[in-house]
């Protein structure tokens, strides 16, 4: 997440001031960050964090010009909702993600506020994606061996022509050769 501004270099001091958390379990997370340009406050960013010391907001300010950036989470410190700074329509834009219900770390669908989402399911017991669904509705497949390793990868345009696949992956462990085909 960043705020551009162009800051002219004519200046003949630039200065930072950090203030960082003092969170029991965050202490390297800048609370406060203002950067000054011949003692003339140029840009500020401020971080609040959750009573667990995850980051809440973050807020940057460049003059007249103030874009605020929130976080949610789940019990298990999963972000599951990121929501943007106001629009010139004073609209927020934001991003949803929805975990696994067994180990509550897969993130298995990824949606917007445009009504866009996409979906991961995963492999057992690696843990590996599978099978991603995009925005448009189009299929990314990852076949692997029993170790978890990579054998192919089925890409949308090779898989409406009928291939089996658009990268190819072989071991052979006796040589420490690894072989790529596409």
């Amino acid at each position: 997440i960043s705020c551009k501004i162009n800051i002219p270099l004519s200046f003949k001091e630039l200065k930072a001031d950090i203030e960082y958390h003092n969170h029991e379990s965050v202490r390297n997370i800048p609370k406060s960050m203002k950067v000054y340009g011949d003692g003339e406050l140029l840009r500020e960013r401020t971080s609040n964090l959750n009573d667990k010391g995850l980051l809440e907001s973050l807020i940057y300010n460049s003059g007249d010009v103030q874009s605020r950036n929130d976080f949610k989470y789940d019990i298990y410190g999963n972000i599951i909702e990121y929501v943007g700074p106001e629009n010139d329509n004073k609209e927020r834009s934001s991003v949803k993600v929805e975990f696994d219900k067994d180990f509550h770390l897969l993130p298995i669908k990824i949606s917007n506020s445009w009504g866009e989402s996409s979906h991961i399911e995963y492999t057992l017991p690696h843990k590996l994606p599978y099978e991603i669904e995009n925005v448009n509705g189009e299929y990314l497949i990852y076949r692997y061996d029993d170790y978890g390793r990579l054998k192919e990868v089925l890409a949308p345009k090779e898989a409406r022509k009928g291939e089996s696949y658009t990268l190819k992956f072989d071991y052979n462990l006796n040589d420490l050769i690894g072989t790529t085909t596409h």
